[in-house]
């Protein structure tokens, strides 16, 4: 949507609407064949003072949680860069407060909610969209908020979003190797290998501190700014990202981050993809597809041949179209990285079954495989081959 088209949609809707946001707002997706609620935010506050109370949850369930309540608090703020403090994103349940607070979210689905005009001061519309995603356990949830510049002039604020996520215990979080300023990895040492992560795409702000010292800092009028430091960090984990922004009049910026479980978030620039190219050879032709690659979780790789034979996978770092000299094969990767022997069933099935690196800097990171088989009926190499398939990593 564009930022014109978004804002007349803006001013199209508040006369239709009778009341502000119908709490609690939820976010889901298809979680093993069941819909499942992912995130949920059951207030805001209902002024422009920042409140950091109990107000959101995701339904994430990590080993070494109990309870559930891995998300405590989830709390959107802004400023003009010339205001003293924050202001809270809120709702006053005031019907055409702000302009007309308007929820359009889809319960279970889709969060989505606009701000005619934030804190009834003429300058910002705000559109917040929150949705998630499921996989085995390899959960996102993202939230973006699109902010319009109503104002007849250019304008510069500051953006903040704000989580506070626990395990069990506050005094078992602790931070994982691979956290940094924009992606706070929380861990418990009892459950190696599983993480929660805070993640913002390019915050130019942020501090990690334990509750209630952040929360505190961000409520204090003058606000001091966020340190840009704190980790590592282990103790009662609370978290802000902070953008600046530039917003010429009549134009839109978007702010982007998630809140996910054993899934890395690299941001709407780096999308994950896979990407089949080539063709296979044999008779008949070996096949093999794989999860979608993204980062920090699981990858699945299934293939199919003839049945009772053995093969190799290969794990390259380019992709090549090479033909065997006398042969109709053809290589489709090269500068191989790693290879994995596979063994077919009496269906002609077999799996490989990963754990991708949950380190953000492979954000972005394109992989490529082939499989090849033994085939003693195959006249030229005794081999059939599949086609070969790119793996970017990401979000």
């Amino acid at each position: 949507m564009t930022a014109r088209s978004a804002f007349l949609l803006m001013l199209c809707l508040p006369a239709a609407a009778a009341a502000q946001i119908n709490y609690p707002l939820t976010a889901g997706f298809i979680c093993d064949q069941d819909l499942a609620t992912l995130f949920t935010q059951n207030s805001l506050p209902t002024s422009s003072s920042p409140a950091f109370g109990s107000n959101a949850d995701t339904e994430f369930t990590p080993s070494c949680d109990s309870d559930g309540d891995v998300l405590f608090c989830h709390a959107p703020l802004w400023r003009l860069q010339s205001d003293s403090g924050l202001t809270a994103i809120y709702d006053s349940g005031v019907s055409g407060d702000q302009g007309g607070v308007i929820d359009l979210s889809v319960p279970d689905v889709q969060i989505e909610v606009i701000w005619a005009d934030l804190d009834n001061r003429g300058l910002l519309s705000a559109r917040w969209l929150a949705g998630g995603v499921c996989d085995d356990g390899c959960i996102a949830v993202f939230h973006q908020w699109e902010l319009f510049n109503t104002s007849p002039a250019e304008i510069t604020i500051e953006f903040y979003a704000y989580c506070d996520l626990d395990y069990t215990s506050a005094s078992n979080n602790s931070t994982s190797a691979y956290a940094s300023s924009n992606h706070h990895m929380i861990e418990h040492p009892s459950c190696p290998g599983e993480r929660i992560e805070f993640g913002g795409q390019g915050p130019d702000l942020w501090e990690v501190d334990s509750f209630p010292v952040l929360s505190n800092k961000l409520a204090t009028n003058p606000f001091p700014g966020l340190s840009n430091g704190s980790l590592p960090f282990t103790g009662d984990y609370t978290g802000a990202m902070g953008w600046t922004l530039t917003i010429p009049a009549g134009e839109s910026v978007a702010v982007n981050y998630g809140i996910t479980q054993n899934r890395v978030y690299c941001g709407i620039d780096a999308l994950s993809s896979k990407t089949p190219y080539g063709s296979a050879y044999g008779a008949p032709p070996p096949a093999f597809d794989s999860s979608q690659p993204y980062l920090g979780c699981e990858l699945a790789i299934d293939m199919q041949a003839m049945s009772f034979t053995t093969g190799s996978l290969l794990f390259a770092l380019n992709s090549a179209n090479f033909p065997y000299p006398g042969c109709p094969h053809r290589i489709y990767v090269d500068n191989v990285l790693a290879s994995v022997d596979v063994s077919t069933d009496a269906s002609g099935e077999a799996s490989v079954s990963l754990n991708t690196p949950p380190d953000p800097s492979f954000c972005g990171f394109p992989l490529y495989l082939q499989a090849f088989f033994l085939n003693p009926a195959e006249p030229c190499l005794q081999l059939d081959h599949t086609e070969g398939i790119e793996l970017v990593f990401g979000t």
